[in-house]
């Protein structure tokens, strides 16, 4: 008689449990035909360990006097590894008390049934000082896997601009079997001036292995530089009666990428607003690069000597700055027009 595999293939999840595998002779015979087979295929043995992919050993299949089948079942382990479909493939050798048939050879696929993982950054934002050099972007996997993930990493978009406040940065990251998480730096560029907080944008691409998560986020440059404060340029101003108008000085104290603005008014003090001065009020503005400002003060001259009087001058509500000198001075007026510091 010949004897043969009953199948040339076969396919069967990893979470089977076992898979049955069967010889038969194409008629039956009064003598016991042995027959031996080897093991081999992509799918790790016994030998493997905790690694295994099945417990099937080389070996023989029997087959007893008036019979015409055999069969050999073992084990396939379900892991919780993303992996590859993997195969055992059972040879059949030359047997005893028949001649080999066709098939004698057999491929048994081992279906993978976990998910592919998830490679996503770790948070949908981030955030570093300006100053702090560079800042260290997390990039997860999700699951384990039997397989090598990479994914592609790129620094675009945000009100950031590359060159001035970070150094663009792109590259690959890659995770072998057991790692699940790595990183990307971003070099940061510290102006030195106060400034808006400014965002980068951060995307992930074409995933091996892996499918992607989270693939964008973004990250915020803290401005770190201290605030410029607005004061008056003086902690006290004076002027004659008869001098018409006098300018006050506001400065501020130190360069600034953004546009700062303060109001400023008269009140107080000993003088008659619409009989000895006439009240002011408005906005300054500062722009980039501009630390001096000045606004009028308009005294009216009665021509009567009354006595030194004082005007109060007020600054507040500042944007972009702070507050330093804002409200201390007053602004002397001396019917004589002589000038004096108080």
């Amino acid at each position: 008689p010949k004897v043969s595999l009953t199948a040339a293939e076969q396919t069967v999840s990893e979470s089977a449990g076992t898979v049955t595998v069967q010889v038969a002779l194409n008629h039956s015979t009064d003598v016991t035909v042995t027959v031996p087979y080897t093991v081999g295929g992509t799918a790790t043995g016994p030998a493997g360990g905790d690694s295994a992919d099945h417990y099937l050993s080389v070996g023989t299949f029997e087959i007893g006097p008036d019979n015409t089948a055999a069969s050999v079942e073992f084990q396939v382990v379900d892991d919780d590894l993303y992996e590859r479909d993997e195969t055992v493939v059972i040879t059949l050798g030359a047997p005893s008390g028949a001649t080999l048939g066709s098939p004698d050879v057999q491929t048994i696929t081992i279906l993978d049934n976990d998910p592919m993982p998830e490679i996503a950054f770790s948070s949908t934002a981030y955030s570093a000082g300006e100053a702090a050099g560079t800042t260290q972007i997390t990039v997860t996997l999700s699951g384990a896997t039997a397989l090598t993930a990479t994914v592609q990493y790129t620094t675009g978009g945000g009100t950031a601009i590359p060159g001035e406040d970070y150094l663009t940065a792109s590259g690959t990251l890659t995770y072998p079997p057991g790692v699940t998480s790595q990183t990307f730096s971003i070099t940061l560029l510290d102006d030195g001036l106060p400034a808006e907080n400014k965002t980068v944008g951060l995307i992930l691409s074409t995933p091996v292995s892996a499918s992607l998560g989270l693939d964008s986020a973004t990250l915020t440059l803290v401005d770190d530089d201290s605030m410029p404060e607005i004061s008056f340029g003086s902690a006290a101003y004076s002027a004659g009666e008869a001098g018409g108008t006098t300018q006050i000085t506001v400065t501020l104290s130190g360069a600034t990428a953004l546009t700062a603005t303060v109001q400023y008014t008269t009140s107080g003090g000993t003088a008659i607003p619409g009989e000895d001065y006439l009240a002011a009020s408005g906005t300054l503005t500062f722009t980039p690069g501009t630390t001096s400002q000045t606004f009028p003060v308009t005294i009216l001259d009665d021509g009567i000597c009354e006595g030194d009087e004082t005007i109060g001058l007020t600054m507040h509500d500042p944007t972009s700055a702070s507050l330093g000198l804002g409200s201390a001075p007053n602004l002397l007026v001396r019917c004589t027009g002589v000038a004096v510091v108080v």
